[in-house]
This record gives C-alpha cells, structure tokens and sequence, in this order.
C-alpha cells in the first residue's frame, strides 16, 4: 500500500509539473537571414555592396514569462553592408538605426517595411494577436524566400571615416545626400532586402582593422564627459553597431 501510494504520487506530482512546463513555454522563437543591398551611382560608375545577417526574435509570452510582463527579445548576428567607392572611400549600412531619421530601421526590422503584403496578410491571419502575428511573417518570409526593394528613408544609419584606420573620424552619412560625404554626382539609387539561405557575410574586420582589436569599452568614440553626454550621431557608436558575432 505504501508503494501504491507513492506510485500515485509520483504520477500526480509528474502530470503537475507537465501542467506547469506547458504554462511556462513560450512561442518557440522564429528566425531569418536577410541580404541587404545597396545600390550606388558614381561618376565612375554604379556599384554595389551588400551583407546577409541573421535575425531571431525570442518570444517570452509563456505563463512564467507573463509573470515579468510579456517581452520580445531580438538578436542579430552579422555585419555591416559595405560599398567600395573606390578612392571616394567605403560606405557602411550599420547594424542599428540612425536615430536621426525617424522612418530608419535596424537590421532585421527592414524587412517589416519591405514586405507589406505579407505584413497585412499575417496581421489578417493572427486576429489581432501580436505574437502570432509576428510569428506568422517570419514564417512565410522563411516560406516564400521574397526578394524587393526597401525605400531609402528606411535605411539604417550610413557612416563612412575619413581614415578608415581611426575610428574617431567616422562621419554621418545621410542616404539622400551622398554627395555631401562623397562628392558630386553620389547618389544612393535603390536598395532592396532579400530573406535567403546564403552564409553569413564576414570580412569587415579587413576593412576596418581596429574592430578586431583589444577595446576597454563598447563606445567607438569615449564619452565626452562624465555624465555621458553624446550629442552628435558619431558619438553613440559602438562596436556593435558595425558587427556581431559574438551572441
């Protein structure tokens, strides 16, 4: 009778646990790889750069997470786009947004805005259920492997560096006025996202040798001060925004 008891137990306490396991899981979190290409004009020329990156969204919806507020977690892995103007220098489509420019997207997000259709299809499809919904777009960006165009407004922050050796002469670059950066006749024409299979670009520590080096901080440039004031766009950069690999 004893170990009756204990057998009964033993399943009671098991099918709980299950009970509280399933309460506990979140959406299972959903991935893509996207390419984002740049397209340049020059008097020399059209030319063009791109890197494919990888983004994840996380979904802390379960009833464990719920209890701490529900939360998305993004990641991305990758590096920046990098077009070679040749001896007008390198143009880079950082990892972040430039928070400047209200409708610029990071990397990942831009597929939102390449790809309405699909957008207001998850949307109709998820009822109104936010997870779902985002759940069900990166489902059929995996699906159906889209490729269009992005519109410029939406492009993350774009920098270059007067010498691409120190990392204190990056400078802004705004996506409809290259040629305030480059010289006349620059000109960002189009841009376009792809969701594909293809490796994950690498490389751009080549490029710019000090992002491979030992750094005390994460900032590009330190802090102006000690409350940390960084007025300008260049002064919030940090070595994450041009590449990450090591999440």
């Amino acid at each position: 009778m004893p170990n009756g008891l204990s057998r009964r137990a033993a399943l009671l306490l098991g099918a709980a646990a299950g009970a509280l396991a399933l309460a506990g899981c979140d959406t299972p979190p959903r991935k893509f790889r996207e390419r984002l290409t740049l397209y340049v004009d020059t008097p020399e020329g059209a030319v063009s750069g791109s890197s494919v990156i990888d983004y994840e969204l996380r979904f802390q919806d379960g009833w464990l997470g719920g209890l701490a507020g529900h939360m998305l977690v993004p990641g991305v892995r990758g590096e920046a786009a990098i077009v070679d103007l040749g001896q007008r220098g390198l143009l880079f489509a950082l990892l972040f947004n430039d928070q400047t420019r209200p409708a610029s997207a990071k990397r990942g997000a831009i597929a939102w805005v390449a790809f309405p259709e699909l957008k207001r299809q998850a949307q109709l499809d998820a009822k109104d259920d936010s997870t779902k919904n985002l759940a069900y777009f990166m489902d059929a960006l995996n699906r159906l492997k889209p490729k269009g165009d992005t519109p410029i407004e939406s492009m993350p922050l774009l920098v270059r560096f007067r010498d691409p050796n120190d990392p204190k002469t990056v400078e802004r670059v705004d996506p409809n006025d290259l040629a305030a950066s480059f010289g006349a006749g620059v000109k960002l024409t189009r841009a376009t996202v792809e969701i594909t299979d293809d490796p994950l670009t690498t490389g751009i520590e080549k490029r710019l040798p000090w992002l491979a080096g030992e750094h005390s901080g994460s900032w590009i440039i330190p802090p102006v001060d000690r409350s940390g004031n960084r007025p300008a766009v260049e002064g919030q950069l940090e070595y994450g925004d041009f590449w990450r690999y090591m999440q």
